[in-house]
């Protein structure tokens, strides 16, 4: 609850200081060089300028090209002629094999024997 209270004088301390300031005066041309800086801006801005015709071109062309690849993309998915069917169970069980022990998977070709496993204590020399 304290922490309420000084949040709130804190904020009529400072809605306080900012009723305390006094209005800034504005220079009568301001808005007449405002308007004229945004429209010096606009201008210099480039050849796709939207106020100007060629910007318009080629936003209409590009456009123009969104519709085509759009209607064109359209129609190969609706008149695509080739039938789709779900793969059956036979065709994966051929296809999908556990084939780990063919060379591609192997890190050895043929397993080593080790001296350990085929050494007795009788032929062990110390």
């Amino acid at each position: 609850m304290e922490k309420r209270q000084k949040a709130t004088r804190e904020a009529q301390k400072t809605l306080a200081i900012l009723d305390a300031l006094e209005p800034l005066e504005v220079h009568p041309q301001f808005r007449v060089r405002l308007m004229e800086r945004i429209e010096r801006e606009n201008s210099a801005s480039g050849w796709l300028n939207a106020g100007s015709s060629a910007g318009m071109t080629y936003r209409f062309a590009f456009i123009v090209l969104l519709i085509i690849v759009n209607v064109g993309s359209a129609l190969v998915v609706f008149f695509n002629t080739t039938e789709q069917r779900a793969p059956l169970f036979s065709d994966m069980r051929t296809t999908i094999s556990d084939d780990y022990s063919s060379p591609t998977f192997a890190y050895y070709e043929q397993p080593a024997a080790y001296s350990s496993d085929t050494e007795t204590m009788e032929t062990r020399t110390p």
